[in-house]
């Protein structure tokens, strides 16, 4: 009986290593690597403040948002044009903006400016609310444009 248990035995432990399996690696590495990358843009292409009296402020609240998307820390400025009408104009200094950049309070629009520096990486927006004066020595019969122009440089 003894043979038979260990026999029995045998035949189980061969048995069980007939189904066993055997298992080999492979392993992939996967690497990757971002490019650079920076966009700019705008909630909208136009901001119009419609007739106003000159000489007197007019706000538009929230007149535009630009958002960044970079993977890089970045600096953010602007150029402006004046205000032209065919061959009347006035400077762009009529306009201000309150918001980020502008330490809380209006500030005259120049020819050129800095708004942000050494902002962090990621996605941000930036909303600025735009006060107009038109000055009482302009033409009325002729509507005045000028071009803000955002610019998100990575540092």
């Amino acid at each position: 009986m003894k043979r038979v248990g260990i026999l029995l035995a045998a035949l189980i432990l061969v048995g069980g290593s007939v189904f066993a399996a055997y298992a080999v690696d492979a392993p992939v590495v996967v690497t990757a690597k971002a490019n650079q990358k920076i966009t700019i843009e705008t909630n909208t292409a136009t901001v119009d403040f419609g007739a106003i009296d000159p000489g007197t402020p007019t706000t538009i609240n929230g007149a535009v948002t630009v958002t960044v998307r970079s993977n890089k820390p970045y600096n953010v400025s602007y150029s402006a044009t004046d205000f032209v009408a065919g061959t009347w104009s006035f400077p762009v200094s009529n306009m201000e903006f309150n918001g980020p950049g502008s330490g809380g309070n209006w500030a005259a629009f120049s020819n050129s400016g800095s708004l942000l520096a050494g902002e962090a990486r990621g996605t941000k927006s930036y909303t600025y609310d735009y006060r107009l004066t038109i000055p009482w020595d302009v033409d009325p019969d002729n509507p005045y444009s000028a071009t803000i122009t955002y610019t998100a440089v990575q540092i």
